[in-house]
């Protein structure tokens, strides 16, 4: 059994950078997008932010105005596993 590849490294770019990635990967399956899986939709935002020299990996999806709902994943999931329910969640509102 295939073990999840890791996400890059966050830490590697320390300073925020928004961008708006419609196509991109999904972090655990290589050379995947999200419309690979039924459902996922890639994030509106991904970004880095510098928390005292910690990168953090920050994904978001609906209106930039609209109040922030925080999700944290665990241990085997990763940020990417969100594509699927999180703009449904963003939809509601």
């Amino acid at each position: 059994m295939d073990e999840p590849t890791p996400p890059p490294s966050a830490a590697a770019t320390p300073e925020a950078t928004p961008e708006a990635t419609p196509e991109a990967t999904t972090d655990a399956t290589p050379g995947a997008t999200a419309g690979d899986f039924p459902g996922a939709i890639s994030p509106d935002r991904e970004y880095v932010l510098d928390a005292g020299g910690v990168g953090i990996a920050v994904h978001e999806w609906g209106a930039e105005q609209a109040d922030p709902l925080f999700l944290v994943h665990g241990g085997f999931d990763f940020a990417r596993t969100y594509d699927v329910f999180a703009p449904k969640l963003a939809a509601a509102g």
